[in-house]
């Protein structure tokens, strides 16, 4: 009796041990996926692009160093003061002197070159500028880019849960028909492959969710790949309630785009560093400095010196310069209309793009609902016997496919719009 009340104990044990552990292994995968599960919309991940994306905080370095080279240039109007300190020992007498004091000078006339540089460092601050602006809409993009993604999979979750749910109340109808006689079990088995199709479907989106998710981490910076993120924002928030975007005057945006701007301001610059040059060869320079010290004497020292410099003969240094400068401002000038020319042309092909993607979902809307009435009496008429199977499982699979073609067209209407006002960075220039 003993020994069996002991056995019993012993299996009491062991039976709450398991229960305990079962308990806790479901805790823990109840705060797991709690933990990595994290909500997401539009706003958010631009905020974050913004503040993470390592392009952007590149681009912003170098925006700032073509600052500092701008404030450094603008330094040369200014005179250079600076103290100065002398000591000398005569080893033949073992006499010792010295002299300190204060030196000031400044260029009096450079030929303009000062007034130039500074042209040339504002169009390179104005090219990183212009970099940067497009740093940003870049990484916006790209980010906007798998967002869009990531919604149209979780959508595509939610059609195919629809779809299963219709194609099991179509597998039912075939089997009470097969069980009837009224048809063969190939079709039966057919429907049934249908649903098998559809949970691999499933396993499929299953998976680019979650490689969605951390290319979209990637993206805004971030390296928290265990983290599955989700939405119940939807594609359509890109293009819903707004007005197909008219045709612009190309000529108008292209000369605000970045990709035209640098090529303006390198142009500019160019331009700047030819009259440089130029100013150096046909103007003299003229320095001015003064001293004022004292010396071991106790005499108060003071000099002004004005020094003027001009070159006659460089051995052709200047004209090869001149030369060079010239030819580099002529490769800008076709260059800057050759940006013209292409940018207006990418510009058209990408609204072509927008347009027909634009009318592509509105068509396909349209169409949907036919074929969704269409499939609604076709159902009707093959469960009462009215319509041959093959006839009703025809237009099962159309409108199935079209519901599956207008939401990839409701993807690509989206990445289209996104892709024209990132193109023409509309909205960049406030960010």
């Amino acid at each position: 009796m003993l020994i069996q009340v002991k056995l019993i104990s012993k299996k009491w044990v062991l039976s709450m041990k398991k229960i305990f552990v079962t308990l806790c292994l479901m805790l823990m995968a109840g705060l797991y996926s709690y933990v990595v599960a994290e909500k997401i919309n539009r706003q958010i991940i631009e905020t974050e692009t913004l503040k993470n994306n390592l392009d952007i905080a590149i681009e912003k370095l170098k925006l700032d160093n073509a600052k500092q080279e701008h404030n450094k240039a603008l330094s040369g109007f200014f005179p250079n003061v600076s103290l100065l300190g002398k000591y000398l020992r005569h080893l033949s007498n073992n006499k010792y002197d010295y002299f300190c004091g204060l030196n000031v000078s400044f260029t009096i006339f450079d030929g303009f070159s000062r007034y130039n540089y500074i042209r040339e460092k504002v169009a390179e601050v104005k090219i990183k500028e212009a970099s940067y602006n497009r740093a940003v809409a870049k990484a916006i993009y790209e980010s906007n880019e798998i967002y869009i993604r990531l919604m149209s999979e979780y959508e595509n979750r939610e059609l195919l849960y629809e779809i299963r749910k219709r194609t099991e109340k179509n597998r039912d109808i075939v089997k009470l028909k097969y069980n009837s006689g009224l048809t063969d079990i190939t079709d039966l088995k057919r429907v049934e492959l249908d649903i098998l199709g559809i949970d691999c479907d499933l396993e499929i989106v299953k998976r680019n969710i979650a490689l969605f998710s951390e290319r979209l981490l990637k993206s805004m910076g971030r390296n928290d790949d265990t983290v599955l993120l989700e939405t119940d924002e939807r594609v359509d928030i890109y293009y819903n309630n707004k007005k197909l975007p008219s045709e612009p005057n190309y000529c108008d945006i292209i000369v605000s785009m970045p990709e035209f701007l640098t090529a303006q301001y390198n142009f500019d610059g160019h331009k700047a560093q030819q009259a440089r040059i130029k100013g150096q060869k046909r103007w003299p320079l003229s320095n001015f400095s003064s001293q004022y010290g004292t010396g071991k004497d106790g005499k108060v020292n003071k000099n002004l010196e004005v020094n003027m410099n001009y070159t006659i003969f460089s051995g052709g240094e200047i004209s090869s310069d001149v030369k060079i400068a010239s030819n580099n401002l002529e490769i800008a000038s076709r260059e800057l209309k050759s940006k013209f020319d292409s940018l207006r042309l990418e510009a058209k092909r990408y609204y072509n793009d927008l347009i027909r993607a634009w009318e592509d979902v509105n068509i396909k809307e349209q169409y949907v609902n036919v074929l969704k009435l269409k499939a609604e009496i076709s159902s009707k008429k093959y469960a009462n016997g009215f319509s041959r199977h093959e006839d009703w499982y025809s237009i099962e699979n159309s409108y199935i496919g079209l519901q599956k073609e207008l939401l990839k067209a409701k993807k690509d209407v989206a990445l289209k719009l996104v892709m024209w006002e990132i193109f023409i960075c509309l909205e960049i220039k406030d960010r």
